[in-house]
């Protein structure tokens, strides 16, 4: 997916083929408007790829984020292993196996998994 989609409108289409070509970056790949240049021959918009921030759907916004490193599953399995231990204590467990984590995402993950429990 390019991060810049060009989209030329040739003149003599219909008003209807040109909103419809115009607007298919938006709809399918979640492109923004960004320009409108008139050429002699028609028109060129200029589309820029939505960052990904704004590209999850509202479910998945505040979903707790994996990291890449690998380590997901040992940081969820220590947390679950010590349910007594304060975040910062947990953090500084994981840390010393090497696996970074703050304690925002050790109260996000703990609430993960507290809740999958009860449910």
């Amino acid at each position: 997916m390019n991060v810049i989609e060009v989209v030329d409108v040739p003149e003599g289409l219909s008003e209807d083929e040109a909103r419809v070509l115009l607007n298919k970056p938006c709809e399918i790949n979640r492109y923004m408007l960004v320009q409108v240049l008139p050429l002699p021959g028609g028109i060129r918009a200029f589309y820029r790829l939505v960052s990904s921030a704004y590209d999850k759907k509202p479910g998945e916004r505040n979903q707790l984020r994996t990291h890449g490193d690998g380590n997901h599953e040992k940081a969820v399995a220590y947390i679950q292993a010590h349910p007594e231990m304060s975040l910062r204590q947990i953090s500084l467990g994981l840390a010393a196996m090497g696996i970074k984590r703050g304690r925002t995402w050790v109260c996000d993950a703990r609430m993960n998994i507290r809740g999958s429990v009860v449910s």
